[in-house]
């Protein structure tokens, strides 16, 4: 019976530090894009139209659903909005 160390590894294939790189690379992107008026530009019409298609893709081509969908998500969106104002100018 051998009494060494066990292996501990999980098996995932990905090491911490790489899969820590590639998370800082991924930020350090967003962050140059959030740092330009057309990059925020970009990221609001990107996330735009993957809500759309996502309101789409529940709906299923139901438009009355689709359009209550997206004005609650409008609705929602505009209240979080205001709230952060309110509370950005209390500071």
């Amino acid at each position: 019976m051998a009494t060494g160390k066990r292996n501990t590894r999980s098996g995932k294939g990905v090491s911490r530090s790489k899969a820590n790189t590639e998370k800082s690379a991924w930020r350090s992107f967003i962050q140059a894009l959030r740092a330009t008026f057309f990059g925020r530009m970009l990221l609001v019409v990107l996330f735009a139209a993957l809500l759309l298609g996502i309101n789409l893709l529940i709906s299923g081509n139901r438009f009355s659903t689709f359009y209550i969908i997206t004005a609650v998500e409008i609705l929602l969106f505009l209240a979080v909005g205001f709230v952060r104002v309110m509370v950005r100018s209390d500071d």
